[in-house]
């Protein structure tokens, strides 16, 4: 993930919510370690299909 990912969510979030404390949220924010695809199975599965 980059950190051009962040800000672009950060704008969206500020624009939706539209307050200085919903930029807060990133300001400190870590990039995360890892990022992973979720491909089916799973306890979320049955979850998402019941709904």
């Amino acid at each position: 993930m980059k950190a051009e990912l962040l800000l672009e969510a950060c704008t969206l979030d500020v624009a939706v919510v539209g307050q200085d404390a919903a930029a807060k949220v990133f300001v400190d924010a870590f990039l995360p370690s890892a990022v992973g695809t979720l491909t089916g199975g799973g306890i979320l599965e049955n979850w998402v299909a019941d709904r």
